[in-house]
């Protein structure tokens, strides 16, 4: 008896030694082995995380951190952005052809118009440069652009319409649902007035039936 317990705690405490290279620990292990059995302690071991595996993924995520934190350092929209605006404005300046088709667009449009316009233009330029900037491809975006004002102001008109006619609907239905409600009134208003007078019938019958009462017993003494 004295033997088998001896290798009961032996065989634990290999099992403690394996769990020691793992997530599970030493303490956890041989305890396990312990209470339950060293070949269940062994099991439990062999499913816990390997601490190697643990560092090897920790590894792994501090570099894909490190990687996000540089691409995000280097992707930066806001500094792209101005770059690209800087850009732009430069070449208004000193590149004619840049020049003369901003000039053309400011003679043919305004407002919110020439706004798209100069977009496209941008685009146009920083896409193909400045020698696609011909008359035709500037007419090409003028055409494009009151094209889209065109659909713009079309869907605001449709948009204006379905608003009125929704709200026509609306009102359709809240004198639908007022006319329905007086009606309910009236009815109830002719309810109680029907339970009113049958209570003053009911009130005058009964007063009579007592005084005939009264005075046949009045008679009767």
């Amino acid at each position: 008896m004295f033997s088998t317990i001896m290798i009961w705690i032996v065989l634990s405490v290999i099992v403690g030694m394996i769990g020691s290279t793992r997530k599970i620990g030493f303490f956890a292990s041989f305890l396990a082995s312990l209470i339950f059995s060293p070949l269940i302690g062994l099991l439990i071991c062999v499913a816990s995380q390997s601490n190697v595996d643990k560092t090897f993924q920790e590894s792994i995520l501090k570099n894909q951190e490190a990687s996000l934190g540089l691409n995000s350092d280097n992707n930066n929209p806001e500094a792209s952005i101005r770059e690209s605006q800087e850009k732009w404005e430069q070449a208004q300046t000193y590149i004619e052809q840049v020049s003369n088709a901003v000039s053309f667009l400011n003679s043919n449009l305004s407002g919110t118009e020439l706004d798209n316009s100069l977009l496209k233009l941008k685009k146009l330029y920083e896409t193909l440069g400045e020698d696609y900037l011909t008359e035709s491809n500037l007419n090409k975006i003028i055409i494009d652009i009151k094209a889209e004002a065109e659909k713009h102001s079309l869907e605001l008109k449709n948009e204006i319409a379905e608003k009125e006619k929704l709200q026509q609907e609306k009102l359709m239905i809240d004198e639908k649902v007022k006319a329905k409600l007086k009606l309910q009134e009236e009815k109830q208003a002719k309810i109680i007035k029907k339970i009113f007078l049958v209570s003053v019938v009911l009130f005058c019958i009964s007063a009579f039936v007592y005084g005939v009462f009264q005075l046949g017993m009045n008679l009767l003494g």
